[in-house]
């Protein structure tokens, strides 16, 4: 568990639990459905003197968010000590922070709240490309890479995903499609990958920010031996750039 603070919400589990609890809202449109989606996910943290506080206080904010608390769970966050026992080799002023964080805490979700959010929807964000997109992609100096769509995932409908690998290509110009139809990928041999091919998913996030610099230049059909999955994830921002890595390393940079 990583915490950072007194708050109740200063804490890795209480932000995880917010996050499982929305993804469960928004697909099955229950607070009972969420809650008991994280009392399942969460059964062995719930029974620890760190971790368990942290879901419960987390329940309960979502439920009071949503309008609607559930009262057994509010006697149980209500109890004597309850949050505090983590906290007893903490230097007293952190422990008496913390003592009155807990307290702010309850006496809000014990009031009704007035203003409950409106029970959250499914934002969905499919792949930006399809299987077998050969994409060109220009950097700052205005040279060229390239990548090529091995597959799409969409299993999470708000986090659509393409699983892209790179080319071993940096020119002037776009890349045509030979390089793609020969199969002209990227592998990596510095540090520890090992010659391992430069392939990742990348998720929706940060796309807006190189989608201007990526073009799709033609399309190649995908075969039954490339591959079909990586356990890799990037962000958008980082896309083709180990190519200019590797150009500074054979140039003597670091």
């Amino acid at each position: 568990m990583g915490t950072w603070g007194t708050a109740v919400d200063a804490d890795d589990t209480f932000q995880d639990v917010i996050a499982v609890f929305d993804h469960h809202l928004k697909r099955e449109q229950s607070i009972d459905a969420a809650t008991q989606a994280v009392l399942t996910a969460y059964s062995e943290e719930l029974e620890d003197f760190d971790d368990g506080p942290s879901v419960l206080f987390a329940l309960t904010d979502r439920q009071w968010t949503y309008g609607k608390v559930d009262p057994e769970l509010l006697e149980r966050i209500q109890a004597d000590g309850f949050g505090l026992a983590n906290w007893q080799d903490a230097p007293e002023s952190d422990q008496k922070k913390r003592k009155s964080e807990i307290g702010k805490f309850i006496t809000r979700v014990s009031t009704g709240n007035e203003k409950p959010k409106k029970l959250p929807k499914i934002v969905r964000r499919k792949p930006k490309f399809s299987p077998g997109d050969c994409l060109s992609f220009q950097f700052d100096d205005g040279r060229f890479t390239g990548g090529y769509v091995l597959a799409t995932n969409e299993s999470d409908p708000e986090h659509g995903r393409d699983l892209i690998v790179m080319l071993d290509y940096l020119d002037a110009d776009p890349p045509s499609l030979q390089p793609f139809e020969q199969r002209q990928w990227l592998r990596l041999h510095h540090g520890s990958w090992g010659g391992e091919l430069d392939c990742a998913w990348y998720g929706p996030r940060q796309f807006r920010s190189v989608s201007k610099l990526i073009s799709v230049v033609g399309k190649v059909p995908v075969q039954d031996d490339d591959p079909q999955d990586v356990n890799g994830h990037k962000d958008w921002e980082g896309f083709g750039h180990q190519i200019l890595y590797i150009e500074r390393l054979q140039h003597g940079g670091t």
